[in-house]
């Protein structure tokens, strides 16, 4: 759960920073481009592409200076609008075009090659897409910019913690690594036989250690047999003291007892 908040505000910060919107409208776009069939990624790319273009107006030049133009837009007016509300007003003039084909190629010269994913959202209109963005806010799935930092600050000091480890490690490697260097150009050093020597020591203590493993189960088997027995010759006793049904019916129950007994050697 901490991981989830920690890489969404991450994210939802570094895009707020990079687009201009704001994190609750793009936690919120967030929802409404996965009802979509979208993700705020995409979103997040075409919105900055978005601004990029339209900031060309001051150069009256680039790719979407037309296709705005056609749309109805006046430049120095339109770009000194928030990225939100840009984004919106280009929605709506973009889905109310029955020219599809040229609808598109507007979409392509101002938003780029994420138009194509966009698209199912930016049919929906801008009243339809604010619709979703209310439902994400009664969800209680809208984070808030405080909620950003916060996420943005402890991924970075995750970020430094990791690094500091990855500073012990090296340090500690740094004096290590000589040691084992030294270590085996000695063994390569060494003559065959003593070389076959510290093999078979590195064999008995293998083997000790796996006889130190082995030995508690198999003291464990004997006991499951010890039980075993002794249940059957309780089994064996009660039959010979009684007689009849009633004596027959003790011995099947002694008898599943030592069934249940044997059955232990299995695990």
């Amino acid at each position: 759960m901490i991981n989830d908040f920690t890489e969404l505000g991450d994210s939802m910060d570094k895009m707020s920073i990079r687009t201009g919107v704001s994190v609750e409208s793009l936690s919120a776009l967030k929802f409404a481009a996965e009802q979509s069939g979208t993700n705020i990624d995409q979103v997040g790319q075409a919105l900055f592409r978005m601004n990029r273009r339209i900031g060309n107006f001051s150069t009256a030049s680039g790719p979407a200076l037309r296709a705005l133009k056609e749309l109805g837009f006046d430049a120095k007016a339109f770009i000194g609008l928030p990225t939100e509300q840009k984004f919106m007003k280009i929605t709506d003039a973009l889905a109310s075009m029955d020219d599809k084909a040229l609808r598109d190629q507007f979409g392509f010269e101002i938003f780029g090659d994420n138009f194509r994913q966009l698209v199912p959202l930016l049919d929906q209109g801008s009243a339809g897409i604010k619709q979703l963005m209310e439902e994400a806010k009664r969800l209680g799935i809208v984070m808030s910019e405080d909620d950003a930092k916060a996420a943005a600050e402890f991924s970075d000091a995750m970020n430094r913690l990791n690094r500091a480890f990855q500073g012990i490690a090296t340090q500690v490697a740094s004096v290590i690594t000589p040691m084992l260097t030294k270590l085996a150009n000695a063994f390569t050093s060494l003559d065959a036989g003593t070389r076959n020597l510290v093999v078979n020591i590195g064999l008995f203590v293998a083997g000790f250690g796996a006889a130190l493993v082995i030995i508690p189960k198999i003291i464990g088997i004997f006991k499951m047999l010890i039980g075993a027995y002794r249940a059957l010759a309780t089994a064996q006793v009660i039959q010979q003291a009684l007689s009849g049904p009633k004596g027959w019916a003790v011995l099947a129950g002694s008898a599943a007892i030592a069934g249940v007994a044997v059955a232990g050697l299995t695990y």
